[in-house]
């Protein structure tokens, strides 16, 4: 049976991810309610105040670049890498 990749548009919508200002696409799939650092004791560029953890889901479509980067928080992420997914396959 052949298989056929899922497309990056479908990826997005189904899994409602929003472009990403790095490069790629991402959501949020998790914000912890306690707070580990407040904006007041951040560098300015932080708005709001920092959550222990979140948890995103993370797309770098095929031939995108995306730079490493640190954020204040621990931050698992579920990456997704376009050409691994599979029609069939389920994305949670």
């Amino acid at each position: 049976m052949a298989s056929t990749s899922a497309s990056t548009s479908e990826i997005v919508a189904k899994l409602n991810l929003n472009p990403h200002p790095e490069g790629g696409f991402f959501s949020e799939t998790f914000r912890d309610t306690s707070v580990i650092l407040s904006k007041s004791q951040l560098q300015p560029r932080y708005k709001v105040d920092r959550p222990v953890s979140t948890s995103i889901y993370f797309l770098l479509p095929s031939g995108s670049v995306s730079h490493l980067h640190r954020i204040p928080c621990a931050e698992p992420g579920i990456f997704i890498w376009e050409n691994l997914l599979q029609y069939g396959q389920t994305m949670t």
